[in-house]
């Protein structure tokens, strides 16, 4: 945050009383930064997640996928955000043979997006094909719904572009107080977590 911390954002101060969270007193503004510990990044992953889920959630109403089946995604799509948001706090773009940047290249995949956002979306987009596949959804509901979830989730992103706005922040604070207490931490997958291993 531009010259300042995460207590700003109004109700942040109750949210982390009442879920007994730890982000660490402090949040700049350049993402890099942002996630420089487990727990902000856990928090962004979550955010992330919650917003693709928001973004899903009409066509959660009108019957793509049941009640029984929105905790597998919520899973999925925490791990694929947050593996993205570790993968940004390690690299090195120094080293030809960095994995977490080839990773990110990779995740990117020639998104026409800036690297935040082309990333995230196609965490997201992944998290949302997986879970089809594995819930054995049609091919245009699971298309419907990647785009629903990456529009979701991008949403959230453009709110920390714009954390000099009030509303912006009033939204962020409002999202972050509604991740829902029961979600576990995401989970690194086993070739991500082989990744960090190798460091």
């Amino acid at each position: 945050f531009p010259n300042g911390t995460v207590e700003r954002l109004p109700g942040i101060a109750r949210a982390k009383r009442d879920r007994a969270l730890r982000y660490g007193p402090t949040m700049p503004f350049d993402l890099a930064e942002r996630i420089a510990n487990e727990d902000h990044a856990t928090m962004w992953a979550e955010v992330i997640a919650l917003g693709a889920r928001n973004g899903v959630e009409d066509l959660h109403a009108a019957g793509a996928f049941t009640d029984d089946q929105a905790p597998v995604l919520n899973w999925r799509l925490r791990g694929h955000a947050y593996e993205v948001l570790i993968a940004l706090r390690s690299m090195d773009s120094r080293r030809d043979d960095d994995p977490f940047t080839a990773y990110l290249i990779d995740v990117i995949d020639d998104r026409p997006q800036d690297p935040l956002r082309a990333a995230l979306g196609s965490a997201i987009a992944n998290a949302m094909s997986e879970f089809a596949d594995a819930e054995g959804i049609d091919v245009e509901t699971a298309e419907r719904l990647t785009g629903a979830a990456v529009d979701g989730a991008l949403e959230v992103v453009d709110l920390y572009y714009r954390l000099d706005q009030s509303e912006a922040r009033e939204q962020l604070a409002f999202l972050i107080i509604s991740i829902p207490c029961y979600w576990e931490p995401p989970q690194l997958s086993p070739s991500f977590k082989a990744m960090l291993e190798q460091r």
